[in-house]
């Protein structure tokens, strides 16, 4: 397989599709090249031989699937999503997009999806540039607020974050084929990630509106429940907090603290990169917590809203300590958290924030 692909990915001509000729008016509108290939399987090997894959089977972007894409979302296929002027101002068309969606596996009602997040990405203090081509390897994570996880069966509960679920794999693969095949984050060229993450593959979780007593992650954004919402956040490295203890303050602490101890080096580093380059990002820079029903059981239990929590996270993360460095954190609404189900498992993830960039949350449709 290639390293690195030719040409960004063409359409696949396919014999028992609809083949090189127009099937629909979007169909028609489409403009990337055509290459032709006796059957689907034919198809995929081409596109592993031009690196235009992530390493896994793609399904082959006929004309008629990806009309079908556009079409869902409603979009043009000359329509520009996204333009990164630091890449030799390369664009990300709807086309483009769609292309990438389809070769992900993305069923078309999932395209509304994938085009806010692509929308999300765009913003200029995502910075979407850096960490796509960071020696860190960052991850970029799509979490999913409002009905629509459960139109299309986005998995905000139990194993959220693992396979077996369809629209998160191929909503997140969707984002990272067109990062790698248009924005050309590949290893060799915008890829400068030292050991990678497999999180690159695709990232993308629904928030547990439904068992959760604190506001959604959209709704601290400004956004109402009951809005479809896409919020795409970058990280840099992740922790896991495991513990079983019912006494909610000594829970909060070891959250707070563990996630304060889990790289004291990466802290250090963010503090310095914030006296230099990157202080624009601070006051948006938000520490992403997912928290599992079992901790938030706790919490709640003892009287926690949302805000007592963030304000006890801020404190261990900003209070003087002999051989901690201080976390460059701005506020306590700067402590973000989301909520998974993950049954009778004492859990929270730590999400560390990729330090020039803040998480930008898009409406859906």
């Amino acid at each position: 397989m290639a390293d690195k692909p030719d040409t960004q990915p063409e359409i696949a001509v396919d014999p028992y599709d609809c083949g090189p000729e127009a099937c629909s008016i979007t169909a028609s509108q489409l403009t990337a090249a055509r290459v032709e290939s006796a059957d689907p399987f034919e198809a995929m090997e081409t596109y592993f031989e031009r690196g235009w894959t992530d390493g896994l089977p793609i399904v082959p972007p006929t004309p008629a699937r990806v009309a079908d894409m556009l079409d869902a979302a409603n979009i043009a296929p000359h329509e520009v999503l996204a333009r990164v002027e630091t890449r030799e101002n390369v664009e990300v068309t709807a086309e483009k997009l769609a292309i990438n969606a389809v070769m992900a596996g993305a069923k078309p009602e999932y395209m509304p999806v994938i085009v806010a997040a692509m929308r999300a990405l765009a913003d200029p203090m995502h910075n979407l540039h850096s960490h796509t081509a960071t020696l860190m390897g960052a991850v970029q994570v799509a979490i999913i607020n409002g009905p629509v996880r459960q139109r299309l069966n986005i998995n905000s509960t139990d194993g959220a974050f693992g396979p077996g679920f369809r629209a998160n794999a191929t909503i997140g693969r969707a984002l990272r084929l067109t990062i790698r095949n248009v924005l050309r984050s590949v290893p060799g060229e915008f890829d400068r990630a030292a050991f990678s993450h497999p999180g690159r593959f695709s990232w993308c979780f629904g928030e547990d509106e439904e068992e959760s007593p604190w506001a959604t992650v959209s709704e601290d954004q400004g956004f109402a429940r009951g809005q479809d919402t896409v919020t795409m956040y970058a990280t840099g490295w992740q922790s896991t907090i495991v513990g079983d203890t019912r006494d909610a303050k000594e829970l909060v602490h070891n959250i707070g603290w563990g996630a304060r101890q889990a790289n004291l080096s990466g802290w250090r580093h963010m503090n310095d990169l914030d006296k230099s380059n990157f202080s624009s990002f601070r006051d948006g820079r938000k520490f992403l917590f997912v928290t599992g029903r079992e901790h938030i059981r706790v919490l709640h239990g003892a009287g926690m809203d949302k805000r007592a929590v963030q304000e006890e996270i801020y404190r261990c993360f900003t209070a003087a300590h002999a051989d901690l460095p201080e976390v460059a954190v701005a506020k306590p609404e700067n402590i973000l958290i989301a909520c998974v189900r993950g049954t009778a498992m004492y859990q929270t993830f730590f999400f560390f924030p990729f330090h020039s960039s803040n998480p930008i949350t898009r409406l859906i449709g």
